[in-house]
């Protein structure tokens, strides 16, 4: 008799493959071998990942709208300016020239734009923000503090500088960046009121106009420097006597500055480059001079940084020392104020409910978590930062039993999906039972992370898109992403192929040659098709139209090309394109029509998913002289994009259009080149298309409102199947699957089973259709018979055939162990 079995919580999300013989461990039963493009619920199911819609692309504005490619020359950050009315701003700080400029988006529209001088593009990924209620501080140690300020509608915003009416102060020769005058004798005028300050010696500079100088149980503050030896100043506290020994004095500058032009010069100091307005006090820090530096302003007051005083309400500043650099790498108000640094995690007990003051701060080192500098999130009573390798997420939580914060990698589960992180954010979605932490990484995927601590949900999965994720922005209710898609840009040529192989005429031995390819001509070469029946395999995430193929040195006789596309189903299909080649015998291109490659899709080969794969064979028996090719291009270009991320869209990079009396659909520019499908307003999905270089393409639909965008195929697969028996632990045995059962709510367009022989789980079912009417989501339970191998490990699969509703409550099997 078979053993039943069952799947049915996926809350601990894709779990790490060396976990994959760990039946012993609870969390066996509560993972997935693989989650993409779907999160894990609250509940235990597993949902598909929220889709995109396209807001706008990323160009100069300021000079003639020129495209910007770069991904490093674009930044956005939320802005919350009324949380009760739910108005929250999107703004990019993106190059204008070689200075920059704010683009500030509400409900997805451009409001306006500020531009800037004060920075250099080259900056922009070095630029930290705090914000307030109605303005937002722009920081950046090499550049005076500025501050973002909205006025009396969506559209009414000004940039101008933030100066403190008092700046905090520091004495720099502490730390041997400023003149030691511990050997000099000052000499004061007077002990009360506006006095000089002799110097024995060269000391003073610009920069200590506004510092303090304290001895003898005075302070005054310095208001001019009329030489590196003479400074007027006003008593704040009386001095007890006029000449003052440099070893029983202090003298401070400002802390910030980068006047290095005034006479007497002074040093670059810098300005802060990290900030957050938590209770009543503003937090700046880690500037260009003190990295391991916080400065707190006075109660109340946040432009005001008199540290002169000592008493509860004035401003102050904490210096995180300690084994090792602890530059601070972000500030994190939450339910206490935790400071990452470069080595150390501190933070204020959130135990504490007196405000912070002079008296009582006290922020302790609670472990060795060293940060990288992307900002920290918190979410879900838990503050998530990126380790300084860039490859794990950090989590710390407050332990009463231990009395300090507790860090552990949130990642060590599901390593194998993590890359190197470079942008995170929080996402707190209406009406979907999740909690969001978002992290792109450098190869262009996204992980997700669904928490609710309190039910043991923490599961990790990873998203991916037809282009790259280069930034996350999100901090509650609403969530974008910049992306960077290819599209086709006609008969130019921009871009390089993603994968290039050689492969010998039994097509399972391939040889690497996608670095020869990209690499200018005359740089490097490699030899192709040197034989009859060798072929060259050629793969790009987005489908392209033409190639332009410089060669070292050409054939010495028409090769006699064939060229195919690998389609949806697996299957090589030929078509025959324009060879301006002449079969590699000339430099030139090789063009074709989307019409030529009707059933082209994307596809795995060689271990490599979701990719637009064509190769070329050689037929010519004889060739004498064999092509090296020095270079090849396609007719792609790179676009970055804004778009939001929503979980009412199952496809990428949306757009609502209408179709024709044609069925013709215009206007997708920011599609050109890509496969689409379309949905219709009562949830029908339509397709697939290719989106020509204009921006058009044709749907079966006339005169009918459409969602056109980019399928992200979602896959989850079950754990190895572990089904108990009396003989003991059968991990390892032998198993034949009879019966699969998939549980699925509210779902269209399911395929479950062995790859490559999917089934397609029925849309409707007897009875419950109406004629011209389209399929609801569908609930209910599917049996498969997947017809597979006896197999130790057992791999189903559960995808879609096309873009629409899903979400899988469970997985069942009736199963035979050998």
């Amino acid at each position: 008799m078979p053993i039943r079995s069952i799947s049915n919580t996926f809350n601990r999300g894709e779990l790490d493959p060396t976990l994959f013989a760990r039946d012993d461990l609870d969390i066996y039963d509560k993972g997935a071998r693989k989650l993409r493009n779907m999160i894990a619920l609250w509940t235990g199911a597993a949902r598909i990942a929220p889709g995109t819609i396209y807001i706008d692309m990323m160009v100069d504005r300021e000079n003639g709208n020129a495209v910007i490619q770069d991904p490093l020359m674009v930044k956005g950050f939320d802005f919350t300016y009324d949380a009760d009315a739910e108005i929250t701003y999107t703004i990019i700080i993106r190059k204008s020239g070689t200075n920059i400029a704010f683009d500030i988006y509400y409900a997805d529209t451009l409001q306006t734009t500020v531009t800037s001088t004060a920075y250099l593009a080259t900056q922009i990924q070095d630029i930290h923000v705090a914000a307030a209620h109605d303005r937002v501080l722009i920081l950046h140690e090499n550049v005076q503090i500025r501050q973002l300020k909205r006025g009396a509608s969506h559209s009414s915003w000004s940039l101008t500088t933030f100066n403190p009416r008092v700046y905090p102060t520091y004495d720099f020769s502490v730390i041997g960046e400023a003149i030691n005058y511990q050997s000099f004798t000052f000499t004061l005028s007077a002990t009360t009121g506006s006095i000089t300050i002799t110097s024995s010696s060269a000391v003073f500079t610009h920069n200590h106009v506004g510092g303090l100088f304290r001895s003898l149980g005075g302070t005054a503050r310095i208001t001019a420097v009329a030489s590196t030896t003479s400074a007027s100043a006003t008593v704040l506290d009386n001095f007890t006597g006029t000449s003052c020994a440099g070893n029983l004095s202090s003298l401070a500058e400002k802390l910030w500055n980068s006047d290095t032009t005034t006479a007497p010069v002074s040093a670059n100091r810098g300005w802060p480059a990290r900030g957050v307005f938590y209770l009543n006090r503003l937090i700046l820090g880690r500037s260009l001079a003190v990295k391991n530096l916080v400065n707190l302003s006075t109660a109340g007051v946040y432009d005001n940084f008199d540290d002169a005083d000592l008493d509860g309400l004035v401003a102050f500043s904490v210096t995180f020392n300690g084994k090792g650099e602890q530059s601070v790498q972000s500030i994190v108000a939450d339910d206490s104020i935790l400071f990452t640094t470069a080595n150390k995690l501190f933070a204020q007990s959130p135990l504490v409910e007196s405000p912070i003051t002079i008296n009582n701060v006290y922020f302790a080192p609670q472990s060795q978590s060293p940060a990288t500098s992307i900002e920290a999130a918190s979410i879900d009573n838990q503050t998530l930062f990126v380790s300084s390798d860039r490859t794990k997420v950090m989590q710390a939580m407050y332990s009463t039993a231990d009395g300090k914060y507790i860090t552990l990698p949130a990642t060590m589960l599901s390593n194998s999906i993590v890359d190197y992180i470079n942008s995170n954010g929080t996402w707190e979605p209406a009406g979907i039972s999740t909690r969001l932490y978002l992290a792109t990484q450098d190869n262009g995927t996204m992980l997700l992370y669904s928490t609710l601590q309190t039910q043991n949900v923490a599961g990790w999965s990873l998203r991916t898109t037809t282009g790259k994720f280069r930034q996350v922005i999100g901090e509650g209710r609403q969530s974008h992403v910049i992306v960077e898609r290819e599209i086709n840009i006609g008969a130019s040529f921009e871009q390089t192929l993603d994968y290039a192989y050689l492969s010998d005429p039994t097509f399972k031995a391939r040889y690497d040659v996608t670095e020869f390819f990209a690499s200018s001509p005359m740089t490097s070469a490699i030899g192709v098709l040197e034989n009859q029946n060798d072929y060259i395999l050629i793969g790009n995430q987005a489908p392209f139209t033409a190639l332009d193929i410089d060669f070292n040195l050409v054939a010495s006789s028409d090769c006699q090309l064939q060229f195919e596309y690998l389609d949806g189903n697996g299957f090589w299909d030929v078509f025959t394109p324009t060879d301006n080649t002449s079969g590699f015998t000339v430099d030139g291109t090789i063009t074709w029509t989307f019409d030529d490659v009707l059933n082209w899709a994307p596809y795995q080969v060689n271990a490599i998913e979701n990719q637009y794969w064509i190769r070329i064979k050689r037929l010519a028996e004889t060739v004498n002289t064999a092509p090296v090719i020095g270079q090849v291009l396609i007719n792609t270009g790179n676009r970055i994009y804004l778009e939001r991320q929503s979980f009412d869209e199952y496809m990428d990079s949306t757009q609502i259009v209408t179709s024709d009396s044609n069925g013709l659909v215009t206007g997708l520019t920011h599609l050109a080149g890509q496969q689409v499908y379309a949905i219709t307003e009562d949830g029908a999905t339509i397709g697939s298309s290719f989106v020509d270089a204009s921006g058009e393409t044709s749907v079966k639909n006339v005169n009918t409102t459409l969602t056109v965008g980019m399928q992200y195929k979602p896959e989850l697969i079950p754990m190895p199947l572990y089904a108990p028996t009396q003989m003991g632990d059968s991990l390892y045995a032998e198993k034949y699957v009879q019966d699969l059962y998939v549980d699925y709510v509210d779902s269209l367009y399911l395929q479950a089973g062995f790859r490559p022989q999917l089934t397609d789980i029925p849309n409707m079912h007897l009875g419950n259709y109406t004629l011209g009417q389209s399929v609801p989501p569908q609930t209910g339970i599917y049996r498969i018979c997947p017809r597979g191998d006896w197999e130790p490990r057992q791999e189903f699969v559960i995808t879609q055939s096309q873009p629409g509703p899903m979400t899988i409550i469970g997985v069942g099997y009736n199963v035979e162990v050998a």
